[in-house]
């Protein structure tokens, strides 16, 4: 069964969400993308595409990603 969990700013709630998670809510809920991603904690056993999708979303937001060098 689903539940729904209403999400704005205000939340407390924070999101560890796998990568077959992400790709059902960019395929079947769109709406739902830009806030799930802002409130993800832990994006974890995703593909590479899907990694890449995550960043590209969080850049159409405004956040910045730094690439730290070894």
């Amino acid at each position: 069964s689903h539940r729904l969990i209403e999400l704005d700013r205000r939340s407390p709630y924070h999101f560890a969400i796998s990568g077959k998670s992400f790709q059902i809510v960019r395929d079947e809920h769109p709406e739902l993308l830009y806030r799930l991603c802002v409130r993800g904690t832990v994006f974890a056993r995703m593909l590479p595409e899907q990694k890449q999708q995550l960043i590209e979303t969080l850049e159409e937001l405004g956040y910045v990603m730094i690439k730290k060098e070894r």
